[in-house]
């Protein structure tokens, strides 16, 4: 009978311990059900709010052309008629800018759109080629403002499609020129940033130019956001950053000590993924 007893006692046992290991594999994956909804509810309040820049930009800024080139059709005709070719031909001047300017704003929404759907098998990049390359094709914004650039030795590796990724670098230095204001010695300096272990390398990008105050380090990202509205570009660049980066599993951010100090891009990109992490 007592043999029966314990037998009976370890059954039950034995039970109740795959029963808690049931319990707790569900718990497990509930946290983990809600860890994902949480982060897709996070992307769709960030889509939402690209949404609603890309709103006010099909209501505002692709609008604005659209006015200026009916107003000097209106402008035009009157000149045309009162014979004034000198007047005239700077009508036809302003509609051809305001045309410039709608064009250049769709195709940096198109490459916009691109981003994420169109996907380049990744590899293992070297920084320094990635940085190299995008100062080749910076180099004539870089002679024409005088800026002298500093590329520190040691940068990091990183795991992405090397195209993008030189576009990434590209709109950053080309950033910093832009935003250089009347700097007598620009100078921009690109290196490494120490990472806390476990975390990916730092790639940063200085400049001495104009700096941005606190409440713009965060919104120069958002879609046709610009610190100087008057700023030539259409305000997608940095955006553009953002969204490759975060294609790639990155993060990208913006520091500066405000107004006159300049500003530093960071960037930290995942380098090659181990073999545990490819099949997850």
């Amino acid at each position: 009978l007592l043999s029966a007893v314990m037998s009976a006692m370890r059954g039950a046992l034995a039970r109740a311990r795959e029963e808690a290991r049931i319990r707790r594999a569900a718990l497990i994956e509930l946290h983990a059900a809600q860890s994902r909804r949480d982060e897709l509810i996070r992307q769709l309040e960030a889509k939402n709010a690209e949404l609603e820049g890309f709103t006010y930009t099909a209501s505002h800024d692709l609008r604005s052309p659209l006015v200026t080139v009916k107003g000097f059709v209106a402008h035009l005709a009157t000149d045309l008629q009162a014979g004034d070719a000198v007047r005239a031909l700077g009508d036809l001047a302003r509609i051809q800018a305001a045309a410039d300017k709608m064009d250049r704003l769709l195709r940096d929404l198109l490459e916009l759109s691109r981003v994420g759907r169109i996907v380049k098998p990744p590899s293992d990049l070297e920084l320094e080629d990635v940085v190299r390359e995008a100062l080749f094709l910076s180099q004539g914004r870089l002679a024409a403002r005088g800026v002298r650039v500093d590329v520190a030795t040691g940068l990091p590796h990183a795991w992405g499609d090397r195209a993008r990724l030189v576009q990434v670098m590209q709109n950053l230095v080309e950033n910093a020129v832009k935003f250089m204001g009347d700097q007598p010695e620009p100078r921009i300096t690109i290196g490494p940033r120490a990472a806390p272990p476990g975390q990916p390398p730092v790639l940063f990008v200085r400049d001495n130019g104009i700096g941005i105050p606190e409440k713009g380090r965060e919104t120069i990202f958002t879609l046709f956001r610009k610190l100087d509205p008057h700023a030539e570009g259409t305000g997608i660049g940095l955006a553009l950053v953002r969204r490759i980066v975060e294609a790639h599993g990155g993060r990208v951010w913006a520091e500066s000590e405000g107004t006159g100090a300049g500003a530093t891009f960071c960037i930290a990109l995942p380098t090659r993924p181990q073999p545990q992490d490819a099949g997850a």
